[in-house]
């Protein structure tokens, strides 16, 4: 049977103190077919509005008929982003003058998080009995989940490293 390689691959640098770790997604040809399920998601939101905005018969009959359209228009843009941001982000954490930062990055946007190191409470590899797990990071009040879609043996190791370095 014929499996494709679903999870990403990460490098580490170290520089001195401060550590480095890129996490890529893996090559396939799944952003295609991503990319025509969102497109074809926002036609049909656009249809669905579009065809309730024939005829208006007043200012607030157009607020009405497009409220629901802005609604879940936004609802669909950030599942868009989650979904772009979880199949083809580029996830980069670096550690050094005592912050953590770690961001993602596509074609269009970077989304950038920091915290000082002294909120961070710990950092553990959550494995799956998939083979697949993922790092993640808890604060007092909120958990983080830095890396995901790695092996198990990647995300034991990037977890030691970022905890080794966090000292």
């Amino acid at each position: 049977m014929l499996q494709r390689r679903k999870w990403k691959k990460g490098v580490v640098q170290l520089d001195g103190c401060d550590v480095k770790i890129t996490v890529s997604p893996p090559k396939t040809g799944v952003d295609l077919v991503t990319s025509l399920t969102s497109l074809f998601m926002w036609f049909g939101l656009f249809w669905i509005v579009g065809s309730n905005l024939r005829r208006p018969s007043s200012l607030t009959d157009l607020l009405w008929q497009t409220l629901p359209g802005l609604v879940f228009g936004l609802f669909l843009f950030f599942l868009t982003r989650a979904i772009y941001e979880r199949s083809f982000a580029e996830e980069v954490v670096t550690i050094g003058a005592g912050t953590i930062t770690w961001a993602r990055k596509t074609k269009w946007w970077t989304r950038k998080r920091r915290l000082e190191m002294s909120k961070v409470a710990d950092i553990f590899a959550d494995t799956g009995w998939t083979g697949l797990g993922q790092v993640r990071m808890t604060t007092k009040w909120q958990r983080y989940t830095i890396f995901s879609d790695l092996l198990n043996e990647d995300a034991i190791r990037f977890a030691c490293e970022l905890k080794r370095a966090a000292k």
